[in-house]
Order: structure tokens, then C-alpha cells, then sequence
């Protein structure tokens, strides 16, 4: 294609030469013979000649310059290309001017000989032609030459040759006036042509420059898919030169597949007209395979037809393949993260920001879609014990570096509590100072559950073991060790120090009978035969000849620990003495068959397993036969069906008592009393008794009970009755009473004894009871507590004895009393504890008679002054005067005493030995019930001990330990105080926050001693530099503070801020170490800073980071001022919110019309606060302190959602207008902008989506451009549009425009307002519509002021305006009839006449 243009080119040039030649020579010479003789043609030939020459050498040196490079293909006729090299050479403006003087020498001089020769007058008009063109090649210049000098030539020539040219004739002043008109007006316009050419070549060449330089593939297509524009980039893709590519189609080029794919692609834009983005994978002719992300879009001709297509294309191989591992390996750290329970953070400490990642916010229980607490914040879920220490760790590391691990508990906001381990570490800028903390949160709670149940588990197993009355072993099989805890050697009578730890040492406590036993079932548990180790043997201790009855021990045991083979390794297990159960066991059976009452016992399954004599006589059946039975066959036949329910209620209650008709061995049936038990193992038992002779016994009974209870009553005593053969018991309603219950109201069995008798005399009961019965005492007798209805403990009195036994004289029956004896034991106690108090008591105490004679004193008293009791009964307590007390002390004393009983304080008192104490003295007097002083008791103790400690304690309270300087206690009572001092005396201080430079370094490299050695010197160097009346305090690690009281004037504080920087400066040796630091100072004056003290040391702290950040060594002056704007920043930010919860805030809608037919296309809702006190405030006022706030998001959510309830208010109306929001960056980039824009849009289905366009402040740079696509692309598929506001203002770009879903460019008011009078704004406004148009978005024009604004924009192709010249902003109730106000005036009209 280039070679051919070349050869176009040369081959036009060359005709046109030709052409031009052939006809001047012919008609020139023609016409030289019609009017002239011989000797005129052949002067007027050789001018011919010469003007030829001059004519054909300039245009032979224009096409010269204009013969098209390699890279110039844009021209293709002659007269651009002339133009083109004329433009080459604007830079030789000496050519033109030269030229166009020989143009208008030559013309002048054909002038002269033809036309005033012939004529004898001028002809000015000829002069136009060197006029025009050396205005066309030269511009302004040599066109404004060539007309002076043509007037200037004929004039010259007219008045040397004596021809008349005369201004005052009318016709040459005619000629004159016209030839200058037409020459200025060429003259003119031909520069603003240049100009305007000029302008264009600029602009040609930087977006020659654009497309050329950019690394992204730029082409052109036409409709037949051939390449018609590549750039270098889109070559190199290819694979092929720019002559290789161009003209030649994706077929040629590429792989039939990827050709195809292509192809496909490109007639999907075609069809649907419109410009798209999207991915386009290509396998290229050399093999690879890329990916670009490529936009497309139609080109149209003129006349609005389609053209072809261009398109952008990137190369996002890369790219994509490192986002695919990037996101691979978040997907893999999110899993790892959750699988872990580990989350990390990153906090920002300059700008105060934190980053979390969704593993925390999941830890805290908080939702992901929020934002991270600040620090402060986070103090809200942690428990006061946790945040103390994490606070403290952090605020190390801040301070330090030191990094921290720390394990913390948090309460969730569900109110579950969990634990967490919080690791951190600090991040240094390149001048060493701290700027980032980062780390990471890991649950462990399930951890810390299993920890803290481990501990309590093994409290409780050492408690258990403490408590229990068995032994525990454990044997070590493989090794023979064998554990054994204290009891054991309780129970097997032996002792500790004989102990062997291996298992011989348990044999020998078996008893050679049992020996045997005891290994076989050892053997056979190792051997795994068996699930568990337990049998009984005799200790072989208690089986000698002076040992009364032989101990039984009980070994029970089990393998918990085995190799891969089954051989256990680990057996543990208990050893208990049951000697006095296999007793009980013995007299258990021995009562069972002797008991009065028939007894069964049935198994699970409700198999008869025993009965005892008394039953077996009772039915008739022996043991052998009730083996085979179950227990329904024994129940009569009609009370069968009751029993399924009877076995439910079982399951419930402990026991029932019913009677049961039951049925004889010889078949008839016996009326039983049953109380029935299911067992803990499952078993039943029933106690059974015939009543036959229980209800002929009744009659007699209930008469005399009668009489018993009448007694009972008038003697203020319980009755109770025991039935031994029955164990039912019966008491009367003062025994009830007695305990806070109703008559009646109680179940009284000997079963609930347990939970009616106080534990620890409920065993003194028994025994009493089973002495008495045994014939050991004649009655039973006991004081014992019993548990009242309210659950309180009363003491009572019981007596009682058998009233009836058997004709075998066995008790049958045993009655007896309850006495209420509290009150009497209350006393009794209470004169106990006031004897035992007295001589017990750690504190010394004295009785003194009414004579002021001492007549008695514990032991304390006796440790506390050295005298005894003998030395001081009857003595004067004036024997214990130090003389430390003037007399008025002791007036005051007994005043006190004397009037109010009672007087406590601090007395300096004499030991025996001459040593003077401090002792605490209590005096109470104690009267008689008639008011009479009986004698006075003083309790006193020894507080010396505690007097010494508050002083150390006052010490270290107010002092730092290693330097001995005051603390931060005694810092801020010494500041208040200075500051109340200065206040006063009218006078200035200074705090001077300091900070050790370097410190850091000398304690990593030489240890925390030697850095303790450099504080205590430094603090020494301090001291002798500072004033007597000024404060050293030390904060700690290596910050230190020095208050200057009684400052007189800020010279006097420099130089003492000089001395403290020279003073730290100074050289330091420690232990052959030569070590040196500076300070950085930060100072705070006072009144200056008119702050409390906190505030006060605050300042001084950020000023001494201020002096870090200069270079350290120095000190730094804190400026309130700057800290007063912040602190009205933050107020403002606070006015916002509460303003934004007042619902102050209201929107404002400015019109946007088409000036073409004055169609209302919408409005922009700009936000105005009515503040309280200030009126209608404009978003000058107060958005900027709103940028980059949380309150961002918040307001702008406000903003949607109240544009979007007006509209679907006018849309209810049938006033479908569109409604345009702006939206911030920071706002579109939330990740959740889109789904909260889509819940807005539902809350509103009158207010369709293709009605609200969200406007894109282009003066915002998006951070993360791909993520803002993403999220705009979703919005777009809600069916939302999208507008860049302020364009040409920001950031934009080309990247903008073609990756961002872009629907309208909205030109930036500040070019359109002074469009009318400056050219560059005009040309903006131009090039932005232009610029539209080529990317195929719609554009609207801001601050529209005038109707010329509006017809200037219609000229440029724009039609849609918004701006004062049409509508300010207003209310929403004004914008209906401001709409039906500009249809009745249509102003647009007057746009399109004109």
C-alpha cells in the first residue's frame, strides 16, 4: 500500500507539472503575438520566463518536501499533499517571505509591460494572485508583504514611467479600497485556515503519538474485515510489518480458528451496533496462545452509515493466569484460614486504618460486610482481664517493636464468649520509625475449652483423691513402677518409706490363702481374658493372732494402654477396704431372713431371684418355686392390667407404696401392703405385710393416739411413732409445725431421714437409736439440727424409746418426742464463740472496770505489749503510754467514748521492753439493761508493719523504681498543681515530652542491664542541669518528662531545653562501654495550650514524634492552632452524622433538557443542608469534610434512596423523568454497592431502573479500576446508566472510556461557562464532543448560563444542556411547575431560528 501512494503521489505530481508547462507556453505565447510586436515579445517572453521559473522551482521544492514517508499515508491529492509540505517548512518563514516577493516582482513587472501598457491605467486586481498565494503557503506574513509591496511597486512605477495614479481620482481610489479589501479578507482568512490547520496537525500528531506509543493493539476494519490502520503493537501481535498487516483480513493472518472466532465477534458489534468489551482467546501463528481484553465498536461515515469497526485490544495472558494463581492461592489461604480458625489484620498506624481479613470478622462474631473496629473500639468485646493484657502487649509494641503473643477472651455480640491467640508484629519505615502493626487472630477457643477441662478435671481428680477413702495405684507393666497415693497405705497399714514402687510390694500385703486368687485373676486380665482386674483378699497384716477380725480389701483395675500386640503396658486401678461392708453384708442377710415383713427381690425382667422366710410363709411359695415365677403371676388376676403403669411410675419415683391383692399358692387371695423400689441396677424389691392383723390393730392404735396427742399438745411437743416391722412412721401436727410445715403436709419416712437430719449429726442419730435398741441405753436421746421447710436449721431435742417388741422380745414399735430447743442452743453458742473469739483472737484485747482498772486481757495482748496477764490486771491502762498523746488527745478519747459508746483510732502505745508501736485501738462501752456503764473492752492491734509498708508502698507508687525519678502519679499531681500555681501567680510551664534517640539499638545490642545503667545515667545528667523547682519524671521504657514551672519568657525555655538536650548528649561509660544518645523534645507551653494536664502531655507527646520526624536531637514547639483545625474537623464530621440521624438533609434537582426540542430528559439531585442555625448551606460547605469518612457511604446511600422515592413519586404522577445521582469512588468500590443499589431498587418498583443514572465524579481517581468495571457492569445488568461527571477535570483517561460501562460524558461547567470567550475552552468542549462521538456515548454540557452557550453547543453537534441559563436547583415540590413552565415558553425555539 505505501509503494503505491509513493507512486500515486509521484505520478500526480509529474501530470500536473506537464499540464501546467504545456498550457503556459502555448496560451502565454499566443497571447504575447495578439498584442505585441517583435522586439515587445521578446522582453516580455524573457519576464515570462522568469516568472515561470520562479513559479515552478517553488512548486518543485513544495513536492520535494511533500513526497509522503513510509509512514505517511493520509494524502492522496496534490493540493494536500502541497499543503502538507508547506506545513513541513513553516519553520523556514524567510522562503515564503522571499518567495513572495519574486511572485510579486514578476507579477509587477508583467503588470506594467501588458496591462499599463496597453491600457495606461493599473489593474490592482492582477496583485491578488501573489497575494493569495503567498498567504496560502506563508500565512499572514508574507501575504501582508506581497500586498504593500504590490500597492508600493505601482505606485512607484506609475510615477517613474509618468503614467497618473491618483488616490484623489475616483477609480484608483476604488481600486485601491478593493484590492485591500480582498487582500485582507484572503489575508485573514487564510491565517485562520493555517491556524486552524495548525491546530489539527497538533492534535493528528498526539494521538499519532497515543496510537504509535501505547502498548495496547490499536486497529481499524472495514466492513469486509481487511486491516485499513494498525499500530506498531497490533503489528507485532500479528507477527507481521505494517505493509504485511494492512489490507489483508484475520484469515491471512491467523489460524482458521481463531480467525473464525474473530470474524464472529466482530459481525456480533456490527449487528448490534454498539461498542462492547470482552476477552478474546487466540492461538497465533507461531504457536502461543493469548488472551486480550479487547472493545469494539462501530465507525460511521458522515452521512451516519456504518463504515467499519476499530478496536482496542490488551494482551491479558499474564494478567489473567496471575489472577487465577492469585486467586488460587486466596481461595487456598481463605480455606486454610478457615479450617484454622486464623484471620489476618493489618493496622495503618498514621492514618489510624485497619484491614481485616473475613476469617476475623467470622472470630468476632461481626458481620463481613461491616468494617474493621478501630483499636479503641475493639475494647468492647474483650473481657476487662483480656483487654488489660492485650492493650498492654500492643502498647509495647508500638512503643518498641516487641512482638506479642497473647492469648485473649472476647464475648461475641450473640454474647458467646470464645478464646482467642492474638500474634502482632510492627513494620518500620526506611528511617526506623514504626508505621504498620500486622499480624493474625486465631480461634482457640476448642483449645482453650480443653486446657481449662483438663485443669478442672485433674483439680477434681486430686480432689477426688484427696477426698476419697480408696487408694489408687498405677502400674508401669513394662518397667514394674508402680504409683500409689496416700491412701493406700492407710488402708493396707503400712508405710511409706518401706515403699518399693513395683508390684512385689503388693504381694506381700496379700494373705497367703488368697495369694492365688489374686494372681490368677491378675494373670488372666494381662493375658486379656478377662475386660476388667477385681477381686477380694485378706490383708496379711490383719490375719495375726492379736488382730481382732481380719480386713478384707477390695482390688479392682483395668489395662489402659496396650501395644500394637495387645500386651498391656499401663494398668490403673483402686484399692478399698470393704471389711465393714462384707460386715453390713452379713447383718443384711441376717435381717432379711429374720424380718418380720415379707421381702421379694425380682430382676430386670421382673424374675423373682429371692424371698425371704416371712415371704415365702406368707404365699405359700418356697425360693425354689418363685425361680420359675414372675412377679405378675403372684397378682391377682384382676389387677394385672394396673401393673404396666405401676412399673412406669417405677421409673419416675423412688419407691410406691400400694396395696395389692395377691394371690396364694393354694389359689385364694391375700390383701398385702406393698412398697415397691426399683434398685440403681435395676433390679425390684417390695417390702409386702398382711393386712389381716393390721386393721384389727387399727381401732386400738387411732384411740390411743388420740389420747397421746391431747398430751402432746398441752405440752408443746412433736410425736412420733415408728413402726420398726413396717419402718412406717407417723409423727403429729406439732412435729410438723415445729419445721415450718402445715399439719399433714409432710411424707415422713425413715428414708427421707438423710435429707431432714443435718449430715453431721444425722450418724449420731443412728448410733443413738441402734444403742438403744441393742439394750446399751435406756432410751434414746439426742440433740441433733433438722432442715426446716425454708431450709434453715433448727436444734431439737429427741427422745424416744421401744414401746413394744415381740414375743421373742424383739422391738416392735418405737415412739417418742421433738423438742424445739434453738433458742436455748443460740445461747449456749453464742457463749462459746465470745470465749473462744477472746482467746483466740489475733488482736489484743483488754477489759477495764468503771475505776479504769484493767481486769482482763487475751494472749494477744499479752504478743502484742509484752506484759502478761499478772502484770497488768488491776493496773491503770496509763501503764501503756508512750507519751507521744498530749492530754487533749485522751479528753477527746473518753468524750467520744462517754457520748457515743465507741471510739476508733491510730495510738502510739510502749511495749514492756521501752519500743514504741502504732497500734489500731477500738473502745466500746458496755451497759447493763438500765443504761449503766459496766465496763469498757479495747481491741487493738499492731500496726507497725502495715504503718512501714504504706511508706514503701507511697514509694513505689510516686517513683519509678530503677531511676528514682517521680512516675506518672506524681507527674500529674505535680502538673495540676503547677498549673493551678501558674493560673495564680499569672506565670508560664512547660512540659517537655522527651524520648532517648538510639536507646533501642543500645538495649537490643548490649542487653536490658546495660540499658537500665543508661536510663540511671541520663536521669542523673538530667538532674544536675535542671532547676530546683522543675520535675524530672521518667514514664517509662525510655520516655521522660520535664515539667518547667515558673517559665518567664520562651528564651529562658530554650535554654534550659539546650542544657537538657546537651546534658543527654553527654558520653556515657558503662562497665568499658562508651555509649552515647541524643533526645527528641516535645514541648507544650502553658497557658500558650490553655489545656488540662492530660491534654497538656498529649500535645508534648505528638510534638516530640513532630522532632523524631525532623531529625531527632532537637525539640519541637506544639502549635495548637493545627490541632484546632483537626479538633473542627472531627466537630464538623460529628455535626454531619447528627445531622444525617436529624434528617436535615435535603435534595435539590436541577432540570436537564434537549435544547432541539426542549424535551425535559431528567434532573440531578444535589444534596443542601438546612442546618439549624445557619440556614441552606451549598455542598461547598460541607462535602469536602465528608471525603474519605465512613459517613461517605452512609450519605450516599441517603442520597439514592431519597432520589429514588421522588422519582417513583413523579412516576406515580406520569412525570417519567430521570433521576442522576452522584456517587463518590470511594462509594462504588464498597463490595456491596451493588446488591444495596439492587435492595433500593426493589423497596421502589414504581421507580424503574433505566430511570436513574448514577454520575462518576471524574475528579476522583478510582484506585482499583478492575474491581470499579466489575461493579458497574452489575449495576449496568440492573438496568442502570452510568455518566462521567466534570469530564476533562480529573483523571480520565483513555482506559476510562473504554473499560468503564460509560453511557454519558458530562462536559465540566468550567469549560462551557467561558466557551464564548476563549478559544482553548471552546477547543475542549469540542475535542470532549468529538471524542464522544468516537466512542459512541452521549454528552450533555454543564453551566449552560445563556441561550448563546446553548446555540454555540448545538453548532458543535450538542444538544442536551443542564445549567443557571436554563434552571437552578430546586426543591422537588417546584420542579412540576417549573416542567409545565418552560413547555409553555418554549426558549428553545429562539435556539433554532437563529
Amino acid at each position: 500500500m505505501q509503494g503505491r501512494a509513493r507512486g500515486r503521489f509521484i505520478l500526480l505530481s509529474t501530470l500536473t507539472y506537464v499540464v501546467s508547462a504545456l498550457a503556459w507556453i502555448f496560451f502565454s505565447d499566443r497571447l504575447l503575438a495578439l498584442f505585441f510586436d517583435l522586439e515587445s515579445m521578446v522582453l516580455l517572453s524573457t519576464l515570462k520566463g522568469f516568472f515561470f521559473v520562479a513559479v515552478t522551482a517553488t512548486l518543485f521544492f513544495l513536492a520535494l518536501h511533500a513526497v509522503p514517508d513510509k509512514a505517511s499515508l493520509k494524502h492522496t491529492d496534490l493540493l494536500s499533499t502541497l499543503s502538507e509540505g508547506a506545513r513541513r517548512l513553516h519553520h523556514s518563514s524567510w522562503l515564503f517571505y522571499g518567495l513572495g516577493l519574486v511572485m510579486t516582482l514578476t507579477t509587477l513587472a508583467l503588470h506594467h509591460n501588458f496591462i499599463v501598457g496597453i491600457y495606461g491605467q493599473p489593474m490592482l486586481i492582477v496583485f491578488v494572485f501573489p497575494v493569495v498565494l503567498s498567504a496560502m503557503l506563508g500565512g499572514f506574513g508574507p501575504a501582508f508583504v506581497a500586498c504593500i509591496s504590490s500597492l508600493l511597486g505601482v505606485f512607484f512605477l506609475m510615477r517613474l514611467t509618468g503614467n497618473s495614479f491618483d488616490l484623489s481620482n475616483p477609480y484608483d481610489a476604488v481600486q485601491v479600497i478593493s484590492f485591500l479589501m480582498i487582500s485582507g479578507t484572503v489575508i485573514l482568512l487564510s491565517e485562520v485556515l493555517r491556524r486552524s490547520l495548525l491546530k489539527d496537525e497538533i492534535q493528528r500528531k498526539l494521538l499519532d503519538s497515543v496510537v504509535s506509543g501505547t502498548s495496547d493493539a490499536i486497529f481499524v476494519k472495514d466492513l469486509k474485515g481487511r486491516y485499513v490502520l494498525v499500530n506498531q503493537a497490533a503489528c507485532n501481535y500479528l507477527g507481521g510489518a505494517e505493509s504485511e498487516v494492512l489490507r489483508h483480513t484475520d484469515f491471512d493472518l491467523l489460524p482458521l480458528e481463531s480467525a473464525q472466532m474473530l470474524a464472529q465477534r466482530d459481525a456480533e458489534v456490527v449487528a448490534g451496533g454498539v461498542t462492547r468489551t470482552h476477552e478474546e482467546a487466540l492461538h497465533m501463528e507461531d504457536g502461543k496462545s493469548l488472551t486480550f481484553s479487547v472493545t469494539k465498536g462501530m465507525l460511521f461515515d458522515d452521512e451516519g452509515k456504518p463504515c467499519g469497526l476499530f478496536g482496542i485490544a490488551r494482551d491479558v495472558t499474564g494478567t489473567n493466569r496471575n489472577i487465577l494463581l492469585l486467586q488460587q492461592s486466596e481461595e487456598k489461604l481463605k480455606e486454610a484460614q478457615q479450617i484454622a480458625g486464623i484471620g489476618n489484620w493489618e493496622w495503618d498506624i498514621l492514618t489510624d486504618q485497619q484491614s481485616w481479613s473475613e476469617q476475623i470478622f467470622l472470630i468476632f462474631g461481626l458481620d463481613p460486610a461491616g468494617s474493621p473496629l478501630n483499636f479503641v473500639a475493639m475494647q468492647s468485646i474483650f473481657t476487662a482481664e483480656a483487654w488489660t493484657n492485650l492493650n498492654a502487649a500492643v502498647q509495647r509494641c508500638l512503643l518498641d517493636g516487641t512482638k506479642y503473643a497473647c492469648d485473649a477472651q472476647l464475648i461475641r455480640p450473640d454474647g458467646s464468649a470464645s478464646w482467642i491467640l492474638a500474634r502482632g508484629q510492627a513494620m518500620y519505615d526506611e528511617a526506623g520509625n514504626i508505621v504498620k502493626l500486622y499480624g493474625t487472630v486465631q480461634d482457640i477457643t476448642e483449645r482453650k475449652n480443653i486446657e481449662l477441662r483438663l485443669k478442672q478435671n485433674e483439680e477434681r481428680l486430686q480432689l477426688a483423691i484427696d477426698a476419697s477413702c480408696d487408694a489408687i495405684w498405677d502400674w508401669d507393666v513394662i518397667n514394674n513402677k508402680v504409683y500409689r497415693s496416700p491412701n493406700y497405705f492407710l488402708i493396707t497399714h503400712t508405710q511409706a518409706q518401706d515403699h518399693t514402687e513395683d508390684f512385689e510390694f503388693f504381694l506381700r500385703n496379700v494373705y497367703q490363702e488368697d495369694l492365688s486368687i489374686a494372681m490368677t485373676a491378675v494373670n488372666q486380665h494381662l493375658a486379656g481374658k478377662t475386660s476388667k482386674l477385681e477381686f477380694e483378699f485378706r490383708l496379711a497384716s490383719s490375719m495375726q493372732e492379736d488382730v481382732d477380725a481380719p480386713r478384707w480389701l477390695l482390688a479392682k483395675g483395668r489395662a489402659v494402654a496396650r501395644d500394637q500386640y495387645g500386651n498391656p503396658l499401663r494398668l490403673v486401678g483402686t484399692l478399698t477396704d470393704i471389711t465393714e461392708r462384707r460386715r453390713v453384708d452379713e447383718d443384711l442377710r441376717l435381717v432379711l431372713e429374720e424380718a418380720g415383713d415379707a421381702i421379694w427381690i425380682a430382676s430386670r425382667d421382673k424374675r423373682f431371684i429371692y424371698a425371704n422366710p416371712s415371704a415365702c410363709e406368707l404365699l405359700g411359695y418356697a425360693n425354689i418355686d418363685l425361680e420359675n415365677l414372675e412377679i405378675a403371676e403372684l397378682i391377682a388376676e384382676e389387677a394385672r392390667p394396673s401393673l404396666a403403669s405401676h412399673f412406669e411410675q417405677l421409673s419416675e419415683e423412688r419407691y410406691i407404696r400400694k396395696n395389692w391383692p395377691m394371690r396364694h399358692k393354694d389359689g385364694h387371695t391375700i390383701q398385702v401392703a406393698l412398697s415397691t423400689e426399683r434398685l440403681a441396677d435395676g433390679r425390684y424389691m417390695a417390702f409386702g405385710r398382711d393386712l389381716t392383723e393390721e386393721q384389727l390393730a387399727q381401732a386400738a392404735i387411732r384411740q390411743r393416739e388420740q389420747q397421746l396427742a391431747r398430751v402432746l399438745e398441752g405440752a408443746d411437743e412433736g410425736y412420733w411413732d415408728w413402726n420398726l416391722k413396717t419402718n412406717a412412721l407417723e409423727v403429729s401436727a406439732r412435729w410438723e409445725t415445729m419445721l415450718g410445715y402445715a399439719p399433714g403436709e409432710m411424707q415422713v419416712t425413715p428414708d427421707k431421714w438423710p435429707e431432714l437430719v443435718h449430715p453431721d449429726d444425722y450418724p449420731k442419730a443412728l448410733e443413738s437409736i441402734r444403742q438403744h435398741m441393742a439394750g446399751e441405753t435406756e432410751q434414746h436421746e439426742l440433740e441433733l439440727r433438722c432442715r426446716t421447710k425454708t431450709g434453715d436449721w433448727r436444734w431439737i431435742l429427741t427422745r424416744g424409746r421401744i414401746v413394744e417388741r415381740d414375743a421373742a422380745g424383739r422391738p416392735m414399735t418405737m415412739a417418742g418426742t421433738h423438742i424445739d430447743i434453738t433458742d436455748r442452743k443460740m445461747l449456749e453458742l453464742a457463749q462459746r464463740d465470745a470465749a473462744t473469739v477472746f482467746t483466740s483472737s489475733y488482736e489484743g484485747i483488754m477489759v477495764v472496770n468503771c475505776e479504769g482498772k484493767i481486769t482482763k486481757v487475751n494472749p494477744a495482748f499479752t504478743r502484742i505489749t509484752g506484759f502478761s496477764a499478772d502484770e497488768v490486771v488491776g493496773q491503770s491502762p496509763k501503764i501503756l503510754s508512750s507519751g507521744r498523746h498530749d492530754a487533749g488527745f485522751y479528753t477527746h478519747l473518753w468524750n467520744e467514748v462517754n457520748h457515743k459508746d465507741f471510739w476508733r483510732g491510730e495510738v502510739w502505745n510502749r511495749r514492756k521492753n521501752g519500743e514504741v508501736y502504732a497500734e489500731l485501738l477500738s473502745i466500746s462501752s458496755v451497759r447493763d439493761e438500765t443504761g449503766k456503764v459496766l465496763h469498757f473492752i479495747g481491741v487493738f492491734s499492731d500496726i507497725s508493719q502495715i504503718k512501714a509498708h504504706e511508706a514503701e508502698l507511697d514509694r513505689i507508687a510516686h517513683y519509678d523504681i530503677l531511676t528514682g525519678a517521680p512516675n506518672r502519679r506524681l507527674l500529674g499531681d505535680r502538673l495540676g498543681q503547677a498549673i493551678k500555681r501558674a493560673v495564680r501567680n499569672e506565670s508560664s510551664l512547660a512540659v517537655c515530652f522527651l524520648d532517648l534517640d538510639g536507646f533501642k539499638i543500645i538495649n537490643d545490642q548490649f542487653g536490658h542491664q546495660i540499658g537500665d545503667q543508661l536510663l540511671v545515667a541520663v536521669t542523673q545528667h538530667l538532674r544536675q542541669v535542671l532547676r530546683a523547682n522543675d520535675t524530672l519524671a521518667r514514664l517509662g521504657g525510655d520516655e521522660f518528662v520535664v515539667l518547667l514551672s515558673d517559665i518567664g519568657n520562651s528564651v529562658e525555655c530554650v535554654q534550659v531545653l539546650e542544657r537538657i538536650l546537651s546534658a543527654v548528649s553527654r558520653t556515657i561509660e558503662i562497665d568499658e562501654l562508651v555509649l552515647h544518645v541524643t533526645a527528641s523534645i516535645g514541648v507544650s507551653l502553658y497557658p500558650d495550650d490553655n489545656v488540662d494536664a492530660d491534654s497538656l502531655l498529649r500535645h508534648a507527646d505528638q510534638a516530640m514524634y513532630m522532632a523524631k520526624n525532623a531529625g531527632k536531637n532537637r525539640f519541637h514547639l506544639f502549635d495548637p492552632e493545627n490541632d484546632r483545625r483537626a479538633q473542627v474537623h472531627r466537630h464538623f464530621l460529628e455535626a454531619l452524622r447528627l445531622a444525617l440521624a436529624r434528617n436535615e438533609f435535603v435534595l435539590f434537582y436541577q432540570p436537564k433538557v434537549d435544547l432541539s426540542d426542549g424535551t425535559i430528559i431528567g434532573a440531578e439531585a444535589l444534596i443542601r443542608w438546612r442546618h439549624p442555625e445557619r440556614g441552606l448551606l451549598a455542598p461547598a460547605e460541607f462535602l469536602s469534610h465528608i471525603h474519605g469518612s465512613s459517613l461517605e457511604k452512609d450519605l450516599g446511600e441517603w442520597v439514592i434512596e431519597r432520589a429514588l422515592q421522588q422519582g417513583e413519586e413523579w412516576h406515580r404522577s406520569g412525570f417519567n423523568f430521570s433521576i442522576s445521582v452522584n456517587v463518590s469512588a470511594d462509594h462504588i468500590l464498597q463490595e456491596d454497592f451493588c446488591t444495596r443499589l439492587q435492595t433500593a431498587l426493589w423497596r421502589h418498583p414504581d421507580m424503574q431502573a433505566k430511570y436513574l443514572e448514577l454520575e462518576v465524579l471524574e475528579t476522583a481517581a478510582i484506585a482499583d479500576i478492575d474491581q470499579a468495571v466489575g461493579i458497574l457492569h452489575r449495576c449496568h445488568e440492573l438496568g442502570v446508566d452510568f455518566a462521567l461527571d466534570d469530564f476533562g477535570t480529573g483523571y480520565s483517561s483513555l482506559t476510562y472510556l473504554r473499560k468503564l460501562p460509560i453511557d454519558t460524558l458530562k462536559i465540566d461547567q468550567s469549560f462551557v461557562r467561558n466557551m464564548l470567550i476563549d478559544p482553548e475552552d471552546l477547543g475542549i468542549v469540542e475535542g470532549v464532543i468529538r471524542l464522544a462521538k468516537a466512542f459512541n456515548r452521549d454528552v450533555i454540557a454543564e453551566g449552560v448560563e445563556t441561550l448563546e452557550h446553548g446555540r454555540r453547543l448545538m453548532q458543535m453537534g450538542c444538544t442536551r444542556a443542564q445549567g443557571y441559563g436554563i434552571a437552578r436547583p430546586m426543591p422537588a415540590d417546584a420542579f412540576i411547575d417549573w416542567a409545565q413552565r418552560w413547555q409553555r415558553e418554549q426558549v428553545w425555539i429562539e435556539l433554532k431560528s437563529s
